[in-house]
């Protein structure tokens, strides 16, 4: 994600996928790896207008975001 104004990274992203058994395997898989000099963290995110909610449980999700955890 790019931030409009300034035109640098926001420092996270999203991915979708075709399911969700992929979709956890790369939030198993990439989490704490390393992306440069930053660390990857996982995990699942809701779509909604006010913002990101993090739920613990997987249900009706297909987005993954990934940030650097500096944010």
């Amino acid at each position: 994600m790019w931030d409009q104004k300034t035109g640098r990274s926001r420092g996270f992203g999203f991915v979708s996928f075709r399911s969700q058994q992929d979709a956890q395997s790369a939030i198993n898989d990439l989490t704490g790896k390393w992306l440069g000099s930053r660390q990857i963290r996982c995990n699942w995110a809701t779509k909604g207008a006010g913002g990101m909610e993090e739920k613990q449980t997987p249900d009706n999700k297909s987005v993954v975001e990934l940030t650097n955890g500096s944010s």
